[in-house]
């Protein structure tokens, strides 16, 4: 099995980040990435461990049209997740299996550490440059998308934002301040 790692410190608070990368996910996610995610559903369980999720995404994403991808593993104690992509995307690009895990630590009361680790295998002959899995991800997660230092999804009626799994408003700003990356072959 292959790895990608790297770290990311963004300005959220842990609680805030865990909830829009682990249950709201399916809300955050078009939010964050309007151009790239259409929508993300949930078509099994609760958001937490052995849900299943369906991201869909804009028609101008070249060569991608969906990603099925299941949680398997879920731990809010110590904020981990990890989502294993069963369908479409990565799968449909050289992938036989691809995973990815996140583990949140509090820096501050308004910073937090992400570790992130994709696991994954190729088919034989794909060409893959080591560190490429990461990137989508980290684009995600530091709010990179669209060439700004930051992206911020506030709430508002028809615009973007949204309700979360208990009905309050979605509001998620990430800056990225520190980021490490590294790749390790096994």
């Amino acid at each position: 099995m292959k790895e990608d790692l790297a770290q990311l410190t963004v300005s959220v608070p842990i609680k805030d980040l865990w909830k829009a990368m682990s249950t709201d996910i399916r809300h955050v996610g078009p939010k964050v990435l309007p151009d790239i995610v259409a929508e993300v559903e949930l078509l099994e369980g609760d958001g937490r461990y052995g849900s299943m999720l369906l991201f869909k995404f804009c028609p101008d994403v070249p060569k991608v049209r969906y990603q099925l991808e299941k949680i398997v593993e879920y731990d809010e104690s110590v904020y981990q997740i990890a989502l294993e992509i069963l369908e479409g995307g990565h799968l449909d690009h050289g992938f036989t299996s691809y995973t990815t895990a996140f583990k949140l630590t509090q820096v501050s009361e308004v910073e937090t550490l992400i570790d992130i680790k994709v696991l994954y295998e190729t088919k034989p002959g794909h060409n893959h440059i080591p560190g490429e899995t990461i990137k989508g991800t980290f684009l995600y997660l530091s709010g990179k998308m669209g060439g700004g230092r930051s992206r911020t999804v506030a709430a508002a009626d028809g615009g973007c934002g949204g309700k979360g799994t208990d009905g309050e408003s979605i509001s998620l700003h990430c800056q990225a301040d520190q980021v490490n990356m590294k790749t390790e072959f096994e």
